[in-house]
């Protein structure tokens, strides 16, 4: 417990001198810390976040309230700045405080950003999507800040993931190509996963998770892509053909022995339970193979074999 105290004290500590050193070698004269150099020492830990660091996840919560305090005092000139605007909708959309947007909103004088977005990012984190799609929608987000523009990109597409695919996709792209290496591009290419398995674009979907897999294998978020991949690769029918099913174990070979018995006893199960007898089969033979998985994952592989044995030409074996 002490170690985790004292690794979250230590990432606040380089992320504050981060701040700092960006203030002092700022081309403004001031040297006041500005809202967007809050927001952005904020975007270096949720990058961490991705790249392994699970002490950088927990410290954001730290780093939230910080901030929420800081943009409270702020004096409402600051927020003419372009910049300064575009750092809220940020804020607000990794998770910050609505009171603060909402306080924001009362003034006379609002943050100078595109109208309707600040009230769009507010509807969105409220779960109110007919609204925010109202307000999100006509915005351009390449028109913004590049990190306020990725932000949004990656919004817009989650509200049009549904119903006009083709556009969700080609906003997804943007953002991996505006913010390579980051929290945005991995939160972007696991929609893009899910989005081509929704579309049902077997050859893309293993080209992009077979792309995550090697980029963000260490991602806080790592489990969110298991779930997703798992739940298409049963959608999608990886027992359709041996190639196929093969190209599954090239994708899912890069993680670890653990994490891929889950993916094969989690597509086994669901293959199962959807009547698909060859997937089931395939997928818990291969969790089977897999060496060093737990006594637990080898009876669940064995009784998911089973399954699939007694209902299929092998009757004796599956009795077995």
């Amino acid at each position: 417990m002490m170690n985790t105290v004292r690794a979250l004290y230590g990432f606040m500590f380089v992320i504050f001198s981060f701040v700092e050193c960006s203030v002092r070698t700022a081309a403004a004269p001031s040297s006041e810390i500005e809202p967007r150099q809050y927001v952005l020492a904020l975007q270096r830990l949720q990058d961490q976040s991705v790249k392994g660091s699970y002490e950088a996840h927990k410290a954001q919560r730290e780093m939230l309230r910080y901030i929420a305090e800081r943009f409270a005092g702020e004096p409402k000139n600051v927020w003419e700045d372009k910049r300064n605007a575009g750092a809220v909708v940020i804020y607000l959309l990794s998770g910050g405080n609505p009171e603060i947007v909402e306080t924001l909103l009362k003034q006379k004088n609002k943050p100078n950003l595109p109208d309707g977005l600040l009230e769009g990012a507010l509807a969105y984190v409220e779960g109110k999507n007919g609204l925010a799609k109202k307000f999100l929608g006509p915005i351009d987000a390449g028109s913004l800040p590049i990190n306020a523009g990725a932000q949004l990109a990656l919004v817009q597409a989650t509200l049009l993931a549904d119903k006009k695919q083709k556009l969700a996709a080609t906003l997804l792209a943007k953002v991996r190509l505006w913010k390579p290496g980051t929290l945005l591009e991995e939160a972007a290419l696991r929609r893009s996963v899910a989005l081509a398995g929704k579309q049902g674009n077997v050859d893309r979907f293993i080209i992009l998770s077979s792309q995550y897999v090697r980029r963000f294998k260490k991602s806080y978020y790592l489990w969110d892509f298991i779930r997703k991949f798992s739940y298409f690769a049963v959608r999608l029918d990886f027992g359709t053909s041996s190639e196929l099913f093969d190209k599954m174990i090239e994708v899912t070979s890069r993680l670890s022995v653990h994490e891929q018995s889950v993916i094969y006893l989690t597509v086994a199960r669901g293959a199962l339970l959807s009547g698909n007898i060859r997937l089931g089969e395939l997928a818990s033979r291969r969790a089977l193979g897999l060496s060093g998985i737990s006594k637990k994952s080898t009876s669940r592989a064995r009784l998911y074999l089973a399954a699939s044995l007694v209902v299929g030409k092998n009757l004796d074996e599956g009795i077995n």
